[in-house]
């Protein structure tokens, strides 16, 4: 069964673990306890009429657990990036803090990318033009193939959303590149089979001498 791997990352009371466990149960997190760490959990999936096994990595938002983290990105397909609509400070960090971690750590190619606003339940009317401006701003800064929602872990605006698309996403990357060395491999193999008639060929030319 295949296995796809996705970290969240992001400062801490941004709502990550409230997000995980909405998805999860489809209840609110009522908890106040922050993340030591790293959480981890699993949820089976159907993709395509296929199962699949989803590893959900919540890492800790406190500084002293930032190290830490980017140990994390190892075998992963995707990473979401949550912020606290309400806390400014908080869009920084990804800005300032996780946009290089993630780049660092993968130079060649940038996994599936979400940014998530959570929060968005305690936004008000008046504020929606900032919100939408510093969502405009993240999807400028990490590029044209990051994805990005609006949330609430609350209420569960967007959430089940975020993940099938993030799913959906890892699947077809994943099959998208198995397609390819099945083209490569079959590449290989004609260019063997040309290699092979044309030493015949020349061997027959060789006794026909």
């Amino acid at each position: 069964m295949k296995r796809y791997k996705v970290v969240l990352v992001g400062e801490s009371d941004v709502g990550k673990t409230s997000l995980v466990y909405r998805y999860q149960k489809g209840e609110s997190y009522k908890h106040a306890t922050s993340t030591i760490g790293m959480a981890f959990s699993t949820k089976r999936v159907w993709v395509d009429e296929e199962q699949v096994i989803l590893e959900i990595w919540d890492s800790a938002g406190q500084e002293r657990f930032r190290s830490i983290v980017p140990m994390y990105f190892k075998g992963s397909q995707a990473v979401i990036m949550v912020y606290d609509l309400t806390f400014s400070r908080s869009a920084e960090s990804l800005k300032n803090f996780w946009k290089e971690q993630i780049k660092c750590y993968f130079p060649k190619k940038l996994p599936v990318i979400a940014i998530i606003g959570n929060k968005i339940d305690l936004v008000s009317q008046e504020n929606q033009n900032e919100i939408i401006k510093e969502m405009k701003t993240l999807e400028f800064m990490f590029g044209p193939k990051v994805t990005t929602y609006f949330t609430s872990a609350k209420t569960g605006e967007n959430v089940q959303q975020v993940f099938e698309d993030i799913i959906e996403q890892m699947y077809s990357q994943n099959t998208d590149r198995l397609r390819k060395s099945t083209i490569y491999l079959g590449e290989a193999l004609k260019s063997t089979d040309q290699k092979q008639e044309q030493e015949q060929e020349i061997s027959q030319n060789c006794c026909n001498v």
